[in-house]
């Protein structure tokens, strides 16, 4: 049996260090592709998350802030410049979240599907799944997450408005500037509605420090298309070769997003974004492993782990609506 499992791993783990990683990573959850994609520009590799954005480990991930500006004033001939020392860095400081995925064989798993070539099939195709599942489970905690043990979320963390409640260990009490941006008023997506969430995060007039991601749920999707005038319909051609149908807006692409509830609407700016990873859980290669210690070894399981953070720079540069309709 042990060599049969070392001739298993040998031939899956090749199959799983050559399978595209788009097919894997990236489907059906458009805010990692655009993290990721923005991580890694064109070069996909084995890891879910680019080598300079792994962390090698600590009790949180710290993120630089620059909140305040120098003294400054006017200037003339009997003007005593200020001397006074003003702190303009702090750091938003992120705890680990991780999600795992395992499945397993058995005995009649083994013999009916017997043979190396059979074997390796099953197994390969298990291992896909592992993957896909744990990066679906990483997708809905991003959106909405109560685990223990889980990332901070974009609606229950980022977009969390109680003033004392601490994001990235810092509370807005204590940092005004360290503000969530909720639209809760009820309004009709349409270009008006959009033109007002894209200019709240004011953060500053260039391009870079506006929104470049909408994320909704498809119905409100398609209802802001059919607000806009046909010539006025654009999409970003690279998110639609892979995969995500998308209307712009103002240059960003507003997409659906499963994990949304009804009424809701993200304007993200993944400047301000990184999905972080623990440099020895970045999604561990999965090996089958024999439950000889059990008194099982007919049986082998397989697993994956990843344990990271998204972390945020700039907390006032996105902004939720939670009360949108189609008209």
């Amino acid at each position: 049996m042990a060599l049969e499992l070392t001739q298993l791993n040998a031939a899956t783990e090749d199959l799983w260090n050559n399978t595209d990683p788009i097919d894997i990573k990236f489907t059906d959850n458009v805010l990692l592709w655009m993290l990721l994609k923005q991580s890694s520009k064109e070069n996909f590799d084995d890891y879910f998350v680019k080598a300079s954005e792994t962390v090698d480990g600590g009790k949180k991930i710290r993120v630089p802030l620059e909140y305040d500006e120098a003294n400054s004033g006017d200037y003339g001939q009997n003007t005593v410049i200020t001397q006074a020392k003003k702190d303009i860095i702090n750091a938003a400081r992120f705890g680990w979240g991780g999600v795992f995925a395992s499945n397993g064989l058995g005995l009649d798993d083994q013999v009916q599907n017997s043979g190396d070539r059979a074997m390796v099939a099953l197994a390969d195709q298990y291992i896909q799944n592992v993957l896909k599942t744990a990066w679906k489970k990483l997708a809905s905690q991003v959106m909405t997450n109560s685990d223990t043990y889980g990332v901070d979320a974009l609606i229950d963390d980022l977009f969390n408005t109680t003033t004392s409640t601490a994001y990235g260990s810092i509370a807005e009490d204590d940092m005004a500037l360290w503000a969530a941006n909720v639209y809760d008023t009820a309004d009709v997506i349409d270009f008006e509605c959009l033109q007002l969430l894209w200019r709240t995060p004011a953060i500053g007039q260039h391009r870079g420090k506006r929104p470049n991601l909408g994320i909704t749920t498809e119905a409100l999707k398609d209802a802001y298309e059919r607000s806009l005038q046909t010539q006025q319909r654009f999409s970003d051609q690279k998110m639609v070769e892979a995969g995500f149908d998308n209307i712009l807006h103002k240059g960003a692409p507003i997409c659906a997003d499963d994990n949304m509830s009804a009424s809701r609407f993200m304007a993200l700016n993944t400047n301000f974004l990184k999905l972080k990873a623990h440099k020895k859980y970045n999604f561990t290669k999965p090996k089958w492993v024999a439950k000889e210690e059990s008194g099982q070894p007919d049986k082998i399981n397989i697993n994956t782990r990843w344990v990271g953070q998204l972390v945020c720079s700039h907390r006032k540069a996105h902004i939720y609506a939670n009360n949108l309709s189609e008209s």
